[in-house]
């Protein structure tokens, strides 16, 4: 990345953060982080009689932040596009590819600030031992797999939704696009986890660092063929949507 792009990039990002933290959107902010609050304190309780309990709890508290950040990426595209912004955008001096770019960037560092406050009050209640020792993880690894396996996940929902953003006719349809991808992800990453969990002598705790490297090798993949994707189809005539 030259230093222009990057500096152009950065550009955008500041200027998606501006739009979304506006004053008159503060408190919608403030009511999504109070709902994170309490869906992440809840997870532990309500999971912890379940055999599969401890890693399931993980994509409990991993699904508002790809939610989340997949409905804020449909709208950086197709909703600015239906607001007839993002034309008078690309008429700047900015490139095509910095103003992807800068989108992806912009979302990437807010879903990553939303995966850690989303994750912390869930992982106090553990560390506390208020859920009780039917948690099969310390706080700090379960803490520690949630953010490496989260950040990819999220990476994926945010490079999908560009895409499907690119693609979609309307800003409503790439919305639900992305959610139906996002409930795809998180409810094959489950029944996964509730098949292994059925198997005999299955250990549902991230100890085994050779499966556990291949699955994140596995999303790293996927995150980079999405991305690669994503730059390929990043010229002014898809983000226009003309056809």
């Amino acid at each position: 990345m030259t230093p222009t792009l990057l500096s152009d990039s950065m550009t955008i990002a500041y200027k998606e953060w501006r739009e979304w933290f506006a004053r008159s959107a503060r408190p919608g902010w403030l009511g999504l982080m109070l709902l994170m609050v309490i869906w992440s304190m809840a997870a532990p309780f309500a999971l912890r009689q379940v055999s599969a309990g401890t890693m399931l709890m993980v994509l409990v508290w991993l699904s508002l932040p790809m939610a989340i950040s997949g409905v804020v990426v449909a709208d950086s595209f197709a909703g600015e596009r239906e607001r007839q912004t993002l034309e008078t955008l690309l008429t700047s001096r900015l490139s095509d590819h910095a103003i992807v770019i800068g989108k992806i960037v912009a979302v990437v560092i807010v879903a990553a600030v939303f995966l850690l406050l989303d994750l912390a009050p869930g992982i106090a209640v553990v560390a506390a031992g208020a859920a009780g020792p039917e948690i099969a993880l310390s706080a700090g690894r379960l803490g520690f797999w949630a953010v490496v396996i989260g950040l990819p996940l999220i990476a994926l929902v945010i490079s999908m939704g560009a895409i499907f953003a690119l693609y979609a006719y309307t800003a409503r349809q790439s919305l639900l696009l992305v959610m139906a991808f996002v409930g795809a992800l998180l409810l094959s990453a489950a029944g996964v986890v509730v098949w292994v969990s059925g198997q005999p002598s299955a250990n549902l705790a991230p100890e085994v660092p050779a499966a556990h490297a291949f699955a994140i090798g596995v999303l790293l993949a996927l995150d980079g063929a999405a991305l690669a994707w994503l730059m390929a189809c990043a010229h002014r005539t898809r983000l226009l949507a003309l056809r």
